[in-house]
């Protein structure tokens, strides 16, 4: 069934709390950017989606971890159009049996919050019917499975200790055709010195205030 989101994934659907740390660096609508510190677990080579950021926390989804779990096998009732093959997402370790979308549009949604830009989170049933029977929003959305989660002073630690990369996020990255070479293009030593110009110094200038993984991945 298409579950209804427990007490941490509503934060997604939230404002989030003003953060301590440098906005312009660490809040929501950028991408953490596993690095080769992160060698197994479930942030290995992941690309992470931060959606809040504030004194409680942080929520976030991976966006490069595509499955071939089809939809139709956790959404039995829905009704998908002949033509649609649609899979589920690996959002994050946290809660994998619930799920959210992210659904690229230029208005607002009801039934959906604005992460950033002209992205959209959303856990709304009747949304996603309607996105689901839409041409003009193929290839503008993810269905995800789970999330991930952190509490307050995990999320600047994993940075301290160089488990992440800060990089801004963009719409054609979260919805790209090529996923699987994202974190390729983002990874350490290529593709993020180029498009930021951050240096690996950059994770002190974090002091320990907000949200990491609930799970140590490194």
């Amino acid at each position: 069934m298409f579950k209804r989101v427990g007490p941490i994934c509503l934060l997604l659907l939230a404002a989030a709390v003003p953060a301590a740390a440098d906005p312009g660096m660490l809040d929501k609508g950028v991408f953490l950017v596993a690095t080769d510190k992160i060698q197994e677990g479930n942030f290995q080579r992941t690309v992470v989606l931060l959606l809040t950021y504030g004194e409680g926390g942080a929520v976030g989804v991976i966006v490069n971890r595509p499955s071939s779990l089809p939809l139709s096998r956790l959404i039995p009732d829905l009704r998908l159009p002949p033509d649609r093959d649609i899979s589920v997402w690996q959002g994050g370790p946290v809660d994998p049996g619930r799920m959210l979308f992210l659904l690229r549009s230029e208005d607002d949604l009801k039934g959906a919050a604005r992460a950033f830009g002209d992205v959209h989170m959303s856990h709304d049933r009747e949304l996603l019917d309607k996105v689901l029977r839409k041409r003009k929003y193929r290839g503008r959305f993810r269905i995800l499975a789970g999330y991930a989660g952190w509490a307050p002073g995990q999320l600047e630690g994993e940075i301290r200790r160089g488990g992440w990369m800060v990089v801004p996020a963009t719409a054609a990255d979260v919805f790209t055709d090529d996923p699987l070479g994202l974190w390729d293009r983002f990874g350490p030593g290529l593709g993020v010195y180029r498009k930021t110009g951050l240096e690996p110094s950059f994770r002190r200038r974090y002091s320990s205030t907000t949200g990491s993984a609930r799970e140590e991945p490194f």
